[in-house]
């Protein structure tokens, strides 16, 4: 432990959203200067490298990381894979001394592989594995654990919906209260709101449930009744996702003053210090100039597995000099999702510009912007793209300007006027990059509204 008290730190970690929709991690540094980790993300991509760079530089230990208490709050792999691959690479510079988790009986067959690694992991942590109950208290240094929900609440009647399952704690530090809440969803949050209602949910700091994705309820959130909202879900998934029913609570509340969304950097709070209020509520102009080689980064959405159908596949990424976003097509329909519907909704007018140039010579090289059905389209609603015709090997510059207003949008290639379009879809639409059979390496993407 630190001779000398440092700040208490809670960071939200960088996830990669290019290759999935959903992902957690969280760090908390105590003033003693060990940690407490909330799940782990997935560990794709440079997910690792993020992680471990943030155990690094909070670190003030002279022999390295010590993580005092590792939460995992349920069995699916976007909360816990990352931990056995932090410590598949940097396991012999890092420290684990407690392990919690109640994982229900049943679980998910798709991550039962997965499982088998995580508890392999474990086991070579030789790490304290605690199986909280719900009463239980934790506490870590200057932090406190309150643990408010697991699974086995449901007694013998096995709740089939994992995300139900989760393990909720109110944390206490530095003055501050936190509700985590990993994936609990209506049924755990309605026997939540029932059990406490003597302002035990009152917390100033929420882990927003599920990623937003239709997690907790109106009524959970009234319970909580937050000032600053912890959001783990990408940036083009937040616009939409905020206005769910299960959110829209909490987009309407006075008190609610700060937003943090995973998919759009990462931070760290100073909890030793008054938290500044971040509106992230509706971002103007979102810039790529690809400074950066890091799919954690990136606000893109590009979902493999099973996002990916049989008629749509997701492209790969790599950055293979400094400024250069590549992305490569295989034969099927390759789509990157770039700016999500729900923030083009609130824009009377936008533009989207994409500079960079096409490597090799595609069998399609397109836009899908003015389609609102789905992600999931086939290759039957060709005629519902925008088809963009570049030069192999020469420098592209296009600039799609959409109006609602006037009624039209118009499509620039290199400051030129190539198309113009008199009729706009009524509802919000994404817009997606979609390739085959092509490589385009990108120096810029632009979105203003």
């Amino acid at each position: 432990m630190s001779k000398t008290p440092v700040s208490p730190l809670l960071t939200q970690v960088s996830a990669a959203y290019f290759g999935t929709n959903c992902g957690m991690n969280y760090v908390i540094r105590l003033s003693d200067g060990r940690f407490v980790i909330i799940d782990g993300n997935w560990g794709e991509y440079d997910e690792p490298e993020k992680f471990f760079a943030v155990l690094q530089e909070q670190n003030v230990l002279e022999n390295g990381p010590v993580v005092a208490a590792w939460f995992f709050t349920h069995p699916h792999g976007d909360h816990f894979r990352g931990f056995q691959r932090l410590m598949a690479r940097y396991g012999d510079q890092i420290k684990v001394e407690e392990i919690l988790f109640r994982f229900p009986k049943i679980g998910h067959p798709r991550f039962a592989s997965m499982l088998d690694l995580f508890y392999d992991t474990i086991i070579g942590t030789h790490a304290k594995v605690i199986t909280p109950s719900t009463g239980d208290v934790y506490t870590y240094g200057d932090a406190t654990f309150h643990v408010l929900f697991t699974c086995e609440d449901y007694g013998d009647t096995p709740v089939p919906n994992l995300n139900d399952n989760s393990l909720v704690m109110r944390m206490e530090l530095a003055g501050h209260r936190v509700m985590w809440t990993g994936d609990i969803a209506q049924q755990g949050s309605a026997m939540l709101v029932e059990k406490y209602q003597n302002g035990e949910l009152a917390c100033e700091i929420f882990q927003v449930p599920h990623h937003g994705y239709f997690g907790g309820s109106e009524d959970f959130c009234k319970a909580v009744d937050p000032e600053i909202l912890l959001w783990p879900t990408p940036d083009y998934w937040y616009y939409t996702a905020r206005n769910w029913h299960t959110n829209a609570w909490l987009m309407t509340s006075e008190k609610v003053r700060a937003a943090f969304i995973a998919g759009q950097n990462q931070f760290t709070l100073d909890l030793s210090k008054p938290i500044e209020a971040k509106s992230a509520y509706d971002k103007k102009v979102i810039d790529f100039d690809f400074t950066a080689k890091s799919v954690c980064d990136l606000r893109w959405g590009c979902p493999t597995g099973d996002a990916a159908t049989e008629e749509l596949h997701a492209m790969s990424i790599e950055f293979p000099e400094e400024g250069v976003c590549r992305l490569t097509a295989d034969e099927g329909w390759n789509f990157c999702s770039m700016i999500q519907k729900g923030q083009t909704a609130t824009a009377d007018r936008y533009s989207f510009q994409i500079d960079g140039l096409l490597k090799t010579e595609a069998d399609y090289f397109g836009l899908k912007w003015n389609d609102p059905s789905p992600v999931g389209w086939s290759a039957e609603r060709e005629d519902q793209l925008t088809r963009l015709n570049p030069t192999p090997g020469k420098p592209f510059s296009y600039r799609l300007t959409v109006d609602k207003a006037s009624g039209f949008a118009v499509l620039l290639e290199d400051s030129k006027e190539i198309a113009r379009f008199e009729q706009l879809p009524e509802e919000p639409c994404d817009l997606l990059l979609v390739m085959r059979s092509g490589c385009v390496d990108l120096t810029r993407v632009l979105y203003e509204s």
